[in-house]
């Protein structure tokens, strides 16, 4: 079968008949001998085929690795000589070449980051980069208007589920966002008795936490100084700068160096709860607002405000406005929710 190394298929040197000479056999029968035969075999990939006789074969034949694509800035994938290719290097990878409709797989050898954008969309995302390790499986699909799309098929890392968790735990990321794992939507504090001392800071409070519940049972002090709520961030608890005030059935109060809680008075016994919220993780700014009543003097109030942290908040204190001040009667405890 005249064909040459690369599969191109050439008529033999004598096929061709000439007008008013003698044609032989061999000029007629090895050229159709040569149809037939390529009729009935595997065509070569730049005659149209796969060279395999087998479904499985073709799909290898046609799948075949190319030569290693170098991580950096810019990578051409138009260009890659197979279907399936290596991307080595460390280099940040910040756009690809793709023509639309065209596909690609690789395997990163080496640790680089793909960067997110309006024409590389990495795993359905704009804005989300991902940092593929040696093993990691990419597939890339070129889109119109010079759009790239990248996903992670297969991780070098497993995704593992974590042991089951308890009754009423739900699944969720952590907070590094960087695992799964079982965890309780809301937790309780350790219930702190407010029986002495001039504050009552609750401290280690996780990152992500969103809404705070600060319930106080029976507080009572020695004095008759506002009770305020204060919180704070790695940098200490803050003191200045608080906007809001209480509303109470007897006289309403601004206050700036904490969230006054209901009544001033000698002998105030307060009970309830205030709700802390997230308003603005960027600015880490917190909104208050519950209700308290003291069975003391039979009044009622509610406190309202907010406060911006320079840090993510951590802890809450619970003090008399004078400082001075010591808890006498009852417990408080906090519940937190991310």
């Amino acid at each position: 079968m005249p064909r040459s190394g690369p599969g191109v298929y050439s008529l033999p040197a004598n096929y061709e008949a000439v007008d008013g000479e003698d044609a032989f056999a061999a000029q007629h029968n090895d050229p159709l001998e040569d149809l037939e035969a390529d009729a009935n075999t595997p065509r070569p990939v730049v005659a149209g085929g796969t060279g395999e006789g087998t479904v499985i074969g073709g799909h290898d034949a046609l799948n075949t690795k190319g030569n290693t694509v170098a991580s950096a800035a810019t990578i051409n994938l138009d260009t890659a000589t197979g279907a399936f290719v290596d991307i080595s290097g460390t280099t940040t990878i910040t756009a690809v070449t793709l023509a639309d409709g065209k596909q690609r797989r690789a395997r990163a050898t080496g640790a680089f980051q793909i960067t997110a954008s309006a024409n590389l969309i990495v795993n359905g995302s704009t804005s989300v980069n991902y940092t593929a390790v040696a093993g990691d499986l990419l597939f890339f699909e070129g889109y119109s208007s010079s759009v790239v799309r990248v996903w992670v098929i297969g991780r070098t890392a497993p995704n593992v589920l974590p042991a089951f968790g308890s009754s009423l735990q739900a699944l969720r990321v952590n907070n590094a966002g960087t695992a799964l794992e079982f965890a309780s939507l809301t937790t309780n504090g350790t219930l702190v008795a407010t029986t002495s001392g001039t504050a009552i800071d609750f401290t280690g409070i996780p990152a992500g936490v969103k809404r705070i519940l600060v319930s106080l049972v029976g507080v009572s002090t020695s004095g008759s100084s506002a009770l305020l709520l204060q919180i704070g961030d790695s940098g200490g608890v803050v003191t200045t700068g608080y906007a809001g005030g209480v509303f109470t059935s007897a006289a309403d109060a601004a206050a700036t160096s904490g969230w006054q809680l209901v009544s001033v008075s000698s002998g105030a016994i307060r009970h309830g709860t205030i709700a802390l919220t997230l308003v603005n993780a960027a600015t880490n700014t917190w909104a208050c607002f519950g209700a308290m009543f003291d069975t003391g003097a039979s009044v009622g109030g509610v406190t309202a405000g907010t406060r911006a942290l320079s840090g993510a908040l951590d802890r809450i204190r619970l003090t008399a406005a004078n400082g001075t001040d010591t808890f006498d009667l009852g417990s408080m405890n906090i519940q937190y929710q991310y």
